[in-house]
């Protein structure tokens, strides 16, 4: 006699809505594009020229129509500078080195002048902590994982958090997880959910790669479907 024992898998997150079932290799996922690995450059950002502008910078501002406009300003620590041509107090704290130009041209043109052109120097940058050169993804992780649930993680700005490696920062796999036939639920056009196939027993050998996580992408590990 031929019975399939099928372990029962973990519920998704509640506020998703969804349930698990245990998946095989022809499931009908769909195989992620070259676009679903596509993330930010490293070099973006680490080019000073786009790094946000943060409290304690030196900028040098010339005006070349008016240069008693511009001068030497400091960042302070509420994120602005004191210019009293257009402010007296211009927000920059978090704009490249180009959008600060840009606004306060805009600001300038406003206020001051019929046209202005405006160069910005970052004369100083402020160092920065540790923690400063990396940002928090809300990760969703659901199914055979060592501790399903919403994770908080911290990953290097620039660089891709992706899905397997989400799950080993949070404690790994659990018992009887199918690595081999994972999936990521992806927000796609129009409102509908994407099933991205995730294998991540060749992902740990090298033999493929980890997928990006983006913003709202819930980790679906199914459980093993035992024959007998």
């Amino acid at each position: 006699m031929h019975r399939q024992l099928h372990f029962a898998a973990l519920p998704l997150l509640a506020v998703f809505g969804f349930a698990l079932v245990g998946c095989k290799s022809d499931s009908g996922f769909e195989q992620p594009r070259p676009d679903d690995y596509a993330t930010l450059p490293r070099a973006a950002a680490s080019n000073p020229l786009h790094q946000p502008i943060r409290p304690g910078d030196v900028l040098e501002i010339t005006v070349q129509e008016d240069p008693s406009l511009g001068g030497s300003f400091t960042v302070r620590a509420e994120g602005h500078i004191l210019m009293p041509s257009v402010g007296p107090r211009v927000s920059v704290a978090g704009l490249s080195v180009p959008g600060a130009e840009q606004h306060i041209k805009r600001l300038l043109e406003q206020k001051k002048l019929r046209t202005a052109t405006v160069t910005l120097d970052r004369v100083f940058i402020a160092p920065v902590s540790a923690m400063a050169d990396k940002e928090q993804m809300l990760v969703y992780l659901t199914g055979k994982v060592a501790r399903p649930g919403q994770h908080m993680l911290s990953t290097e700005i620039g660089s891709p958090l992706g899905a397997y490696e989400a799950i080993m920062i949070a404690g790994g796999l659990g018992r009887f997880a199918d690595g081999k036939n994972a999936h990521v639920l992806r927000q796609g056009p129009g409102g509908s959910r994407r099933k991205l196939g995730l294998n991540l027993d060749a992902i740990a050998k090298g033999e493929e790669r980890d997928l990006p996580l983006r913003k709202g992408d819930i980790v679906v590990v199914p459980e093993k479907v035992f024959g007998f």
